[in-house]
């Protein structure tokens, strides 16, 4: 089964990009203190969705919610030549953060998915992953 951009619902082939959802948050108080927590769950967006936001992306990570968004290189196979859902991937490590507002304007369907129950995680410094406990709970 092959991997689909979540805004426009076609295939992706390679690059395509991963978007998540993002909560930083920094702490004034006595000890100034910087927490950064991810959405559980990501989008895959195709090339051309990427292009449309391309402008509007920074590499200072905003305060509050916003959304980072990854390159990806994954497996392709089938006649199609498409990312498979099931195969590999991995991130360029070369992150990109795209406002709250941007995102509800450019990306309205990864923006809804993305902020309408998360689940927040980050990563200890192991760096292994576990629900971020200071985060707001996911709604009931």
């Amino acid at each position: 089964m092959s991997r689909v951009c979540h805004e426009c619902g076609r295939n992706v082939e390679n690059p395509f990009y991963d978007v998540s959802a993002n909560l930083y948050e920094v702490d004034e108080g006595e000890v100034r203190t910087h927490r950064l927590a991810q959405s559980d769950m990501s989008c895959s967006l195709c090339a051309s969705e990427y292009r449309r936001i391309e402008e509007h992306l920074t590499l200072v990570v905003p305060e509050g919610i916003s959304f980072v968004v990854d390159g990806a290189e994954g497996g392709v196979g089938g006649f199609s030549g498409t990312v498979q859902l099931s195969g590999y991937y991995e991130t360029d490590g070369k992150p990109r953060y795209l406002s709250k507002e941007d995102a509800k304007k450019f990306l309205p369907k990864a923006f809804m998915s993305l902020t309408r129950n998360p689940y927040w995680v980050e990563k200890d410094k192991d760096g292994k992953w576990h629900g971020a406990e200071w985060a707001p709970a996911p709604a009931k």
